[in-house]
């Protein structure tokens, strides 16, 4: 917030809300009354009116978390508030407000308009609302007397971004037939067991990732599906071209499904499919899905959380044989069951 009153003497007094990010990579939040000088707490501050606009920044260190803690979107020039996004240009948000509003608040019932056009009084943390901005004390009466706000709990209230990957994979060395020629063990397998590694030795069939910001799981960038190099018995190596599809709501479950061939020779997909859901506890993400496809080869669901810790969801180990169940399970796109998970958790 910026506000320049004039005193008789027209001394020029410029009271800002700024945010500080320390090169220790601690962020915090301060208020800072100046007369003339500015004084310089951090390498990184910024400078915002009320409504949010940036007036000045020091410092070059990356940062889209910016006013009010809110995550800014550079692409889409606008902060991400949750339920939706804002404009502190207009100081209007892009979409309606679900919210009913207030008879009584006849600025409650306005769709568009951020924090009642009062920004210096009040905050809307969720995109849906007006909360009250520390309490009825007054926002000019009780600045000068907080030099230092806590930012903790700004971060913890922030979306945390998680990664999904869901990986088919062939745990033998050798398998599958190539008629008329090879009968048996005539593809390189993967040649592993399950787990949550993402080295690049690692290999998987099929492999596709999901970003997405909980609570809600609203997607992320662009989810991707890749296979790594399929060889065969007579030294020819592709890379196959797997697709991949998510449907997410924003309301805290998503759909994903994927399919992957062998890129050697004509065959048919590996279609492998999940519903999966997350609640947020006390610090806590809580995961509970279905796991569904043609169930051949062998599945593996994971996700890592925003501290780079990852949590198997789910394994399934195929009942077809490593010669012919590609020709018995994999034709058409199938639903076998392939596991269910619940309440499978780790830290935000």
């Amino acid at each position: 917030m910026s506000r320049t009153p004039v005193s008789g003497s027209n001394e020029q007094i410029l009271l800002h809300f700024r945010a500080v990010r320390q090169l220790s990579g601690e962020l915090q939040w301060s208020y800072a009354k100046h007369t003339g000088k500015k004084a310089v707490r951090s390498v990184v501050t910024y400078d915002y009116d009320a409504f949010g606009n940036l007036l000045h920044s020091t410092g070059t260190t990356p940062n889209n978390y910016l006013f009010a803690g809110e995550q800014f979107d550079p692409d889409l020039n606008l902060y991400y508030n949750r339920a939706r996004y804002l404009n502190t240009g207009t100081g209007r948000f892009w979409s309606m407000d679900t919210a009913e509003g207030d008879d009584n608040s006849p600025v409650s019932l306005h769709k568009y308009l951020n924090v009642g056009a009062n920004p210096v009084d009040r905050t809307d943390t969720s995109g849906n609302g007006i909360d009250e901005l520390i309490g009825s004390l007054g926002v000019m009466a009780t600045l000068d007397t907080i030099s230092l706000l806590n930012f903790d709990a700004v971060l913890k209230g922030l979306p945390k971004e998680e990664t999904l990957y869901v990986r088919s994979f062939a745990p033998w060395d050798w398998f599958g037939a190539e008629p008329p020629i090879c009968a048996n063990n005539c593809f390189r397998g993967n040649n592993r067991s399950f787990t949550t590694s993402r080295d690049k030795s690692v290999t998987s069939k099929v492999t596709g990732i999901v970003k997405f910001l909980l609570p809600t799981m609203t997607l992320v960038g662009t989810p991707t599906a890749y296979s790594d190099v399929s060889r065969d018995v007579y030294g020819r190596a592709a890379t196959g071209q797997p697709t991949i599809s998510v449907n997410a709501a924003g309301d805290g479950k998503l759909h994903m499904e994927f399919a992957g061939a062998n890129p050697l020779v004509p065959s048919p997909d590996i279609d492998t499919k999940l519903d999966i859901s997350a609640q947020v506890k006390s610090g806590q993400a809580c995961y509970s899905g279905h796991l569904y496809g043609d169930a051949f080869p062998n599945a593996e669901a994971f996700v890592v959380n925003s501290h780079d810790q990852a949590a198997m969801l789910l394994t399934f180990a195929t009942t077809g044989g490593r010669n012919t169940g590609p020709l018995h399970f994999l034709p058409g796109n199938n639903n076998r069951d392939m596991g269910s998970f619940s309440s499978k958790c780790l830290p935000e």
